[in-house]
C-alpha cells in the first residue's frame, strides 16, 4: 500500500503536467524570442503570406467547427492565420486583416469567456475558443485592425447597426 502511494505521488510530481521538466512549446501568449522561432514555421505553413510579413504573436487556441480543432493562431500586421493538424490532415485558415468586418468577444457554451468571433466582409465567421488570454488577443486585434476604429475608438454594435457601411469591434 505504501509503495503504491509513493509511486502515484512520484508519477504526479514527475508527469502531472504531461511533460516532466519541459515548458509548453506554444503557451497562450508566446514571448518575443519564441515568436521569431515561429516566424519561419509561419511562412512555411502559409505560403500566401508575403515573406516580408513579420509574425507578431502566436496563440494556442481552437477553431470552433463541427468539432474543436486545436491549433495555433498566428497574427501578423496584415494576416490572421490559423493552423491545426487533425489526424495528419492540415487545416489552414488565412484571413487578411483588411477583410475583417467584426471582432467580438465570445463565451464558450455561453459561460466561459475564452473566445473571439471574427466576421469577414464576405459574412464568413470564425470562432476561436480556448484562448487562455482572450483579452490580450482582443487588444492585439484592436491594434492591427485600425480600419475597425473611428477617431481611435472602437465603434459599438449600435453604431454598426445604424451605419451598415461602418466596421466594428465589439466587446
Amino acid at each position: 500500500m505504501t509503495l503504491r502511494f509513493k509511486f502515484t505521488f512520484f508519477f504526479l510530481l514527475s508527469y502531472g503536467s504531461g511533460r516532466a521538466g519541459q515548458t509548453d512549446p506554444c503557451p497562450a501568449l508566446v514571448s518575443p524570442q519564441t515568436v521569431s522561432k515561429y516566424n519561419s514555421q509561419y511562412h512555411k505553413l502559409f505560403q500566401t503570406v508575403p515573406p516580408e510579413e513579420i509574425l507578431m504573436k502566436v496563440y494556442s487556441c481552437a477553431l470552433l467547427r463541427d468539432i474543436l480543432l486545436q491549433g495555433r493562431l498566428y497574427i501578423s500586421r496584415n494576416w490572421l492565420c490559423f493552423y491545426a493538424n487533425l489526424f495528419g490532415k492540415d487545416i489552414k485558415v488565412c484571413i487578411p486583416v483588411v477583410s475583417v468586418r467584426l471582432v467580438k468577444k465570445h463565451k464558450t457554451a455561453g459561460l466561459v469567456p475564452n473566445g473571439l468571433a471574427i466576421t469577414m466582409d464576405t459574412g464568413q465567421k470564425y470562432v476561436f475558443v480556448s484562448l487562455l488570454s482572450r483579452d490580450s488577443v482582443y487588444d492585439v486585434l484592436r491594434r492591427i485592425c485600425t480600419h475597425l476604429q473611428v477617431n481611435g475608438k472602437s465603434l459599438s454594435l449600435k453604431q454598426l447597426l445604424e451605419e451598415p457601411s461602418s466596421l466594428s469591434m465589439v466587446t
